[in-house]
């Protein structure tokens, strides 16, 4: 089974900046453009789960120790087939 990165937006914080930092804090992925996809509400009191498209600016991975496998995807192939 395969997942998104994820984490929590810091007070203060947009949610591109926070999707930069956990993509790095997580993968040392960095990555430029970030582009909102959807959001559903998180089965927690007051949480959103949003989910966004970003652009690798670099290819060095170096997985976290919560992450066991990390692996790049076109955008064809990140499009799910049934929405």
């Amino acid at each position: 089974m395969f997942s998104c990165l994820a984490g929590f937006i810091e007070p203060g914080e947009s949610i591109e900046e926070a999707i930069k930092r956990e993509v790095v804090e997580e993968s040392n992925i960095k990555i430029g453009n970030v582009i909102y996809h959807s959001s559903q509400p998180w089965p927690f009191p007051s949480q959103l789960m949003i989910g966004c498209w970003a652009e690798a600016i670099s290819e060095e991975i170096v997985i976290d120790k919560d992450v066991s496998l990390i692996y790049f995807l076109s955008f064809p192939q990140s499009i799910p087939i049934n929405k």
